[in-house]
């Protein structure tokens, strides 16, 4: 049985999932990627002590399957800059740059993270949606699921540096619009 909901000091704010991707069902996948996620806070995030932050993130894609066959390996890049900023409260950028292994990128335009957490398997959940507005794919939605160790969290939030850092797996698709 898998619980979410908040723990403790952690408030499980975001934009409910609903409301990430406009109405009406996804639709077919056309590129589907596991990979690996780095999140980089500086200065570190902490339970008590709002801090503005600027947030650095890094997901490399290693394993993907496209419907034309044509990607194998993609990165994405997050970069933005928080302020007044907790453990609290997800790191919500509003754009990410995917880059394809032919060196060309796509912009994406973000609707918002939501945060949520199962407590069966101590994972924190952090789930992307939006919208490819250039390059590749452009017109198509993207999500990208990234899930990190909830203890990690927790103990890196409680250190007097606070969470500097964490690492955990990703799920990146786009499907048609």
């Amino acid at each position: 049985m898998m619980r979410h909901g908040c723990l403790g000091m952690f408030l499980a704010v975001g934009v409910g999932a609903g409301a990430l991707v406009p109405s009406g069902a996804w639709a077919a996948e056309q590129v589907r990627c596991e990979g690996t996620a780095t999140g980089h806070f500086e200065p570190g995030l902490s339970f008590t002590q709002p801090r503005d932050t600027h947030f650095m993130g890094h997901h490399e894609y290693t394993s993907c399957e496209s419907a034309d066959g044509s990607v194998k390996v993609v990165t994405l890049y997050e970069d933005t800059f928080l302020v007044d900023a907790l453990c609290t409260v997800a790191p919500s950028p509003t754009t990410a740059t995917l880059v394809w292994p032919d060196e060309t990128s796509s912009l994406l335009s973000l609707n918002g993270v939501e945060m949520d957490f199962d407590f069966d398997k101590l994972r924190h959940i952090l789930i992307t949606a939006g919208f490819v507005t250039s390059g590749h794919y452009a017109g198509s939605r993207v999500r990208y699921v990234t899930v990190f160790p909830l203890v990690d969290q927790l103990v890196g939030c409680a250190l007097p540096w606070g969470l500097v850092l964490q690492r955990g797996t990703t799920t990146l698709t786009i499907e048609d619009p």
